[in-house]
């Protein structure tokens, strides 16, 4: 059996996955961390380096990436996006307190074009390339999360996810026919409406895909089809997007393969091979239906082309981080402006005065970030980006929760009441603040980063 694509544990952690799949599946011992991570990126990149690229305008100017090409057909996806977010936002008060996701949510994103962004222009998508069309992505999610935050995360999993197949264009012998086979139908399944998403992390992981305990096994002696068993948890739109991508270690094997699952009216009551074990009960992006699920024999296809994720993996890392950013920006701007309006006739008192006004600047700060990392990416090499967005992660994960306190200071008491949408938004960016990577990882790759190779 030969070794198939051992692929990211979780979306909580492209840049660690990122680097480790450059060494693990060159099929040679793995380099140490600063090592993959320095030859990643590149000296003249490293800290220290000057980002020249960012643009300075005032934070009420740009409510989004704003970054599409001039391209008709993808100006005309951006404005039925839109469409279906300003609708959304109008039922505000209602959505910010939901426990669940709606498939009419889902339907209604399907229908504006949004799942073909990530599709190739020879597939009958919209696709270039990370510079050109990365960018107008990211701002598709970012408009999505303005609408509602829960489903933009879950939306931004669908192109997180199919970049891996869209980066790379052509595979070597012997897995050349077999992966253009492929991808031709996962491209296929976005064009007809389907969601991707990801149940890939594992309870007590650690977000290491080494640590993996899920197993799988050939179904009928098969070399791409197999039975899946583990526990998995995590997995953001469950029950409600068509394909997941997970991993798990085969019979005889010390590494994680990758697979993806076709879930499509499948129920999750165990009759099939997978049951909901704990529904999705955090705080923070509450709608997200992150279940924690076991699988139980469910049948998972392998990728075709083993080396497809470290192919793929800076222009994945550093479009997948993009979005995330993207989607922590929408919450803080929808703050904003609602702090805006309330505090307009209101006399303030110093200190809600002082903190509205950190807030401000700390706003402008995140949103300067924001665009020079949307600047970065549509003008820099994709492992440059890879840790522009690292940074930018940390930096915007940061600022929104220091703007969130101060915003709820300024607001008063009544912003943490159940109904609202304040106390939905301050629970929101706290909890992104652990997602791609978490807080500990995201610093452990950067410290390591800077270590000699």
């Amino acid at each position: 059996m030969a070794p198939f694509l051992a692929f990211l544990s979780c979306l909580d952690c492209f840049f660690s996955l990122a680097v480790l799949a450059a060494g693990v599946f060159a099929l040679r011992p793995p380099l140490s961390l600063p090592a993959m991570l320095a030859s990643l990126w590149p000296r003249e990149s490293r800290p220290g380096a000057t980002i020249a690229h960012i643009r300075v305008n005032p934070p009420a100017e740009l409510r989004s990436c704003d970054m599409a090409t001039d391209s008709t057909t993808t100006g005309t996806v951006l404005a039925a996006i839109d469409a279906v977010a300003d609708q959304w936002r109008s039922e505000r008060d209602e959505r910010v307190q939901r426990r669940h996701l709606e498939r009419a949510d889902f339907d209604a994103l399907a229908a504006t074009g949004f799942l073909s962004l990530i599709v190739p222009e020879s597939h009958g998508g919209h696709w270039r390339s990370l510079a050109e069309t990365g960018p107008v992505v990211i701002d598709a999610v970012e408009r999505i999360a303005r609408g509602d935050h829960s489903v933009g995360l879950v939306a931004s999993m669908h192109p997180a996810v199919q970049i891996y197949w869209t980066a790379n264009p052509e595979a070597p012998e012997p897995h050349r026919q077999a992966w253009a086979d492929q991808r031709a139908k996962v491209f296929q399944s976005a064009l007809d409406g389907h969601f991707w998403g990801t149940i890939t992390s594992e309870p007590s992981s650690g977000g290491d895909i080494m640590r993996t305990k899920a197993t799988a096994t050939p179904i009928d002696g098969s070399p791409d089809r197999f039975a899946l068993r583990g526990a998995k948890h995590f997995g953001s739109g469950s029950q409600m997007v068509s394909y997941m991508i997970t991993t798990a270690k085969p019979d005889g094997f010390d590494l994680p393969f990758g697979f993806f699952i076709d879930l499509r009216d499948q129920p999750w009551d165990g009759t099939a091979g997978i049951s909901i074990m704990r529904p999705w009960d955090g705080m923070g992006m509450k709608a997200t239906q992150s279940h924690a699920s076991m699988l139980d024999g469910i049948e998972g296809e392998a990728w075709a082309w083993p080396g497809a994720m470290p192919a793929g993996s800076p222009t994945a890392a550093s479009l997948g981080l993009g979005m995330y950013c993207g989607v922590v920006a929408s919450v803080v701007h929808e703050a904003m402006d609602e702090t805006d309006r309330r505090l307009a006739d209101k006399a303030l008192r110093p200190y809600e005065e002082v903190a509205w006004t950190q807030a401000q600047v700390d706003h402008w700060m995140l949103t300067q970030a924001q665009r020079g990392l949307v600047d970065i990416i549509s003008s820099q090499p994709a492992n440059v980006a890879m840790v522009a967005a690292l940074k930018a992660k940390v930096g915007i994960a940061t600022a929104a929760e220091a703007i969130m306190s101060n915003v709820t200071k300024a607001i008063g008491g009544g912003a943490f009441a159940q109904s609202s949408p304040f106390a939905s938004w301050y629970e929101d960016v706290r909890a992104l603040g652990y997602l791609r990577p978490p807080w500990a990882l995201a610093f452990d790759q950067l410290i390591a980063a800077r270590q000699p190779s």
